[in-house]
Formats: structure tokens, sequence, C-alpha cells
């Protein structure tokens, strides 16, 4: 099954320990970046070239500006407009996949829903999943992953600064038989500073 990981980004120096943390030898994967920006630069694309060297995912590199939106959340959208199949992840430039998520991962696409997992922080708190913390203030868009076709039509609220939980809280509360929660880590948030290449990546 086909993973589109969305990466809204304004931290380009942040890619390339993000990249090193994608497990394409687990899966098919399509890393799409939204830059916060109107257009591409010369040195994007020659960013894109050194990403696409280090990895077999199918990276891809867009810019999507609106000056009213809060930054991420039209980048988010338009990494869905691009999308036709398979499942949707969304990592914020900030954050790194842990390990465990790719075991949650391969189960949950075998049963078609969606799965939502702690977030491990910078401070070593847990930011933790469970059904009444998906709302907004209680998790992170890192937490959760889940089918294009449960998305459907719904999409991020632009000049939102809270969208996560508006986003997620949404689709969980219509189709909340469609979600499987799972008691580990599936995300580093603000750590990429403190979690190592070697960490991200272990198994």
């Amino acid at each position: 099954m086909l993973l589109n990981i969305i990466t809204p980004c304004v931290r380009k120096t942040n890619l390339p320990v993000i990249c090193k943390s994608l497990r394409s030898d687990l899966t098919l994967i399509r890393w799409i970046i939204v830059l916060d920006q109107k257009e591409l630069t010369s040195q994007d694309y020659e960013l894109l070239n050194k990403l696409q060297e280090t990895t077999t995912c199918s990276v891809e590199m867009l810019a999507e500006y609106k000056k009213w939106s809060v930054s991420g959340n039209s980048q988010r959208n338009a990494g869905i407009n691009a999308l036709k199949e398979g499942y949707v992840y969304f990592l914020d430039d900030d954050n790194i996949i842990h390990p465990n998520f790719w075991k949650y991962y391969l189960n949950t696409v075998a049963t078609g829903k969606a799965f939502i997992g702690h977030q491990l922080l910078a401070d070593g708190q847990l930011r933790e999943a469970a059904p009444h913390y998906v709302k907004t203030s209680h998790i992170d868009a890192a937490q959760f992953c889940l089918p294009l076709t449960l998305i459907g039509s719904n999409r991020w609220k632009a000049d939102a600064y809270e969208a996560d939980g508006l986003f997620i809280g949404y689709l969980h509360h219509l189709k909340y038989k469609q979600f499987v929660f799972v008691n580990d880590i599936i995300a580093y948030y603000n750590r990429l500073s403190v979690v190592s290449t070697k960490d991200a990546v272990s198994d």
C-alpha cells in the first residue's frame, strides 16, 4: 500500500534528517514536501535533488503560500489535493517518525483503518493517544495516519491555529469505528537536535 507523507515546510535544513527516518524498504513511499512560499527557487531544486539521491522514496516538492493561512495548513491541503490513493501521514518539519511507526502502519494497512499513537516530546513527556484526546490542544498531526478515502473532501481549516484537532477530531467523530488506538510511540516532536540519526531509523 502506498504511504503518502506530507511535510509542510519552512525549516528546510531539517529535511535530510527527516528523510533518514523514512523506511522505503518496508513500503512504497511518496514524500510530498510543500514549502510555505510562492514558488520554488534554484536552491530548492538543488535540495530536492540531494534528497532524491539519498532515498528510494519518491520525493516531490511543491510551493504553496496563502497570506491569510496559518503556516502548515494550506500546505497540508495542497499535499492532499495532489493525492489519488493510499494512506496519508502528516509529518511536519519539526517531527521525526519513530521506529515503532512502521509495524503499526503495516499491521493497520491490512485492515483498511486509521491509527493514532503517542508522540514523544522534547522534554521526554508523552502526548498520549486516546479517544478523549482527539480534539484541539491535545493531538498533533504526526500522531495519526489514515487512508485517503477516509479524508474524502475534508480539508484542514487554513486559518485555524489548532487545525490538527479540528481536522482529525471531525473525522474521528464522523467515523470513529474506522480508528484504532495504539499504546505506543509513533513519532517524535521537536526532537531533531536530541534524537540522533541512528535512533531515528533503528529497528
